[in-house]
């Protein structure tokens, strides 16, 4: 692959690692919505370490393999990697001319020593490709072994002479720690030039290569790696051979992460065997360079030298293999997650659906438990009034008036009369009603809340403790208290609309009767007079009435009923009512779902959804596809 090509892969993987980030980030809003088995919180993408390191390999390798504003070419990073007392620093010296503390103390080195090529460090640009350590040049071996820089993030650099070849790309070998050593702040650094090295060397040795770390970490460097190359260290040939077929026999088996695929499609523990292997035998009287010629190469004899491993002409398809490695397994991460999105979906669509399905059950209930009559009557009237002001006023017959409120109504007046005060305790005002609706609405959906978030494993938006219920619990209590604080809406004129149409509708057909009406209705809302009259001064005046059911039945409400079914008003005064209740509702509906379940959880879980559409129809799904077309499988080194 040319610069050419190369530039145009490095574009892609650049537009492919901006993609992902922007996925992980946005899955990582949806996914603390849900638990896993144990209770704990659920991160659908970047949950775990893998590909954690995956992630940060994709976007380090795209910082270095262009380290110049210049132009520059790329650099190719190998990583020496093993578990202490495999000889690397050993093996580092032979391949680099330099000399690093080779000993029996453990840890020997302190940070990561870089073999620079003498034209790298004449570019001036080396900090760009460690961004996250501080560089130091190395002037004295000694250095290496202080150990006031354990567990920091340093890269010593050390200057190599190394004639160049035409065509090929600069290479910096590293030194990295051990991944076993007893010093985390060193291992973590191990880790991280792990996902950094383009090329990993590991090395192993006859004592150490069965140990369940060295296996493990062997499967994720089959992970991340663009090309690797396994040394085994102080064994003659013959040895060599026999623990290479005992690794790949018996141990790699038992390691699960060997069954994931690379971006060729092939498992891990079968691109490990695939690998180069080279046999060192242990050389006395300390290191040379001759002692790489003694390298052994098991899988193929007369196959490139361990040094030519590092610095031949498959540099270039090294680094597309390590760019795509990490992209491979971002991109089955992404697609779990699109699938694990997807199962999710309906246990969200369940738990919102029946929380809505109780708000507006819960709404319903408190807007049929009002009836505004006082507001009716009022509306009546206004409306009779206007339409008796544009014609003669007609009065009916003072008979008919006098038959109907002595005849059927004088008795129903006469009758409420009698249990006046029962009747003027089931009255209660807008406020009082609305307070008890809005307390046993809040407690039973807060109920309906807390089942459904522990049958589907949702939570709620409040920190996890050991004891959540309790949390959750104190949430509801919460929410609870806020919606009590919270004014309701102020309700709607539509209803009001349709009460004045329907009015005058009936007056151009009934106009003679109007005049009746209007006194009829005058005459039981003048104070005092009447039941009626009692009943709205007892609950603050016509605006501010509102009956309970059992109040309006056996009071003012059956005497209202009376006097517009007397005059044929009946069938509009309960479609009119019918409309009230329906947008009395609606409001009630909106406001228990804005002011106390979306606090407490529902807003949540509705957001959790929309991003689960969006992403299932638009971003994941468009990721994937980027990570299939943006670094197309070409043959890596072998």
């Amino acid at each position: 692959m040319g610069d050419q090509g190369l530039n145009q892969l490095l574009d892609r993987a650049a537009a492919l690692a901006k993609a992902l980030e922007e996925a992980r980030r946005r899955a990582e809003e949806i996914g603390p919505v849900f638990l896993d088995s144990r209770g704990h919180l659920v991160t659908l993408m970047g949950n775990d370490e893998q590909t954690e390191h995956a992630r940060l390999a994709l976007l380090r390798r795209l910082e270095q393999i262009r380290p110049s504003g210049d132009g520059g070419e790329p650099v190719m990073l190998a990583g020496l990697y093993g578990p202490s007392g495999a000889g690397k620093s050993s093996l580092f010296n032979l391949l680099t001319g330099c000399h690093v503390p080779v000993d029996v103390v453990r840890p020997t080195t302190y940070g990561v020593c870089a073999a620079v090529p003498e034209a790298l460090h004449q570019r001036g640009d080396l900090d760009r490709l460690f961004p996250d350590a501080q560089t130091m040049p190395l002037e004295d071996e000694r250095q290496l072994a202080n150990p006031e820089f354990a567990g920091r993030q340093v890269v010593w650099l050390a200057r190599v002479q190394r004639d160049h070849r035409e065509g090929e790309l600069s290479v910096i070998l590293l030194d990295v720690p051990d991944f076993n050593t007893v010093e985390r702040g060193n291992r973590e650094i191990a880790q991280d030039m792990l996902s950094r090295a383009n090329l990993v060397v590991l090395v192993l040795t006859p004592e150490g290569y069965a140990a369940k770390v060295a296996v493990e970490a062997a499967a994720e460097a089959c992970g991340l790696a663009g090309a690797m190359v396994v040394v085994f260290n102080k064994v003659q040939a013959g040895s060599a051979q026999a623990i290479w077929e005992d690794l790949l026999t018996r141990h790699v088996p038992r390691i699960k992460a060997f069954e994931a695929r690379r971006s060729d499609g092939i498992r891990r523990g079968e691109f490990l065997g695939r690998c180069p292997v080279y046999a060192l035998p242990f050389v006395p009287g300390g290191p040379g360079l001759e002692a790489l010629d003694q390298a052994i190469r098991l899988d193929q004899p007369d196959g490139p030298s361990l040094r030519d491993q590092l610095h031949g002409q498959s540099a270039r398809r090294i680094i597309q293999a390590s760019l795509a490695e990490p992209a491979s397994m971002l991109a089955q991460r992404t697609k779990e997650t699109l699938e694990s999105l997807k199962r999710k979906r309906e246990p969200l669509d369940a738990a919102i659906q029946a929380t809505r399905d109780d708000i507006e059950a819960l709404a319903d209930k408190g807007a049929r438990q009002q009836i505004p009559i006082g507001e009716m009557v009022e509306v009546i009237i206004s409306e009779l009034r206007a339409c008796q002001s544009t014609i003669a006023r007609v009065v009916g017959k003072p008979g008919d008036m006098a038959r109907w409120l002595f005849g059927r109504a004088g008795r129903l007046i006469r009758k409420a009369r009698a249990s006046q005060d029962k009747l003027e305790s089931e009255v209660r005002s807008r406020d009082d009603h609305e307070r008890a609706w809005r307390d046993e609405a809040g407690r039973k959906l807060g109920g309906v809340m807390r089942r459904l978030g522990q049958q589907h494993e949702l939570i709620f938006p409040a920190d996890m403790t050991d004891n959540h219920q309790e949390t959750i619990a104190r949430k509801v209590e919460s929410a609870l208290a806020a919606l009590r604080g919270a004014h309701l809406p102020e309700g709607g004129d539509d209803w009001k609309d349709t009460l004045r149409r329907q009015t005058r509708e009936w007056y151009q057909h009934n106009h003679r009767k109007a005049g009746v009406l209007l006194t009829a209705l005058d005459s039981l809302s003048v104070g005092g007079v009447t039941v009626l009259a009692i009943d709205l001064l007892a609950t603050g005046g016509f605006g501010g009435t509102v009956l309970g059911a059992g109040g309006a039945i056996g009071g003012a409400g059956a005497i209202f009923s009376e006097i517009l079914r007397y005059f044929g008003f009946h069938g509009i005064a309960e479609r009119v009512n019918e409309a009230y209740a329906r947008q009395r509702q609606g409001e009630l509906a909106t406001h228990l779902e804005s002011a106390f379940a979306d606090p407490l959880a529902l807003g949540k879980w509705k957001r959790a959804r929309d991003a689960i559409d969006e992403f299932c129809e638009g971003e994941l799904a468009e990721t994937l596809g980027k990570v299939k077309t943006a670094l197309p499988p070409e043959e890596t080194a072998r």
